[in-house]
């Protein structure tokens, strides 16, 4: 299966109304779990506003609000992420987040 393909069958869920659990979103393209989250995450970096939470499953968001509830389900867990990581590694979390800048800048 293609990600063009994927998108396709995500155009019939439109809103969080409609979103589609990945286990069904799965069966129904005949891929595995595994696929189908590697799919959406590409075609997520194409620019495709597939969104969702685990509560919602996948969704083609309807509305700047939807987009913004899963921007900051995101953010919720980008931050929890780091946090573990600056108590894992033992380093300040300025000093982390400073070598994540420097990272970005040089992957510019």
């Amino acid at each position: 299966m293609q990600a063009t393909e994927l998108l396709a069958l995500l155009q019939a869920h439109q809103g969080r109304a409609n979103g589609i659990k990945c286990a069904a979103l799965a069966a129904k393209a005949a891929i595995t779990e595994r696929q189908a989250r590697k799919l959406i995450s590409d075609l997520r970096f194409e620019g495709c506003a597939i969104v969702g939470t685990p509560e919602s499953g996948y969704y083609m968001a309807d509305t700047p609000e939807e987009v913004k509830e899963f921007t900051e389900f995101h953010w919720h867990r980008i931050r929890h992420s780091i946090a573990i990581v600056s108590r894992v590694t033992k380093q300040s979390l300025p000093a982390l987040l400073g070598q994540l800048s420097l990272l970005e800048s040089k992957a510019s």
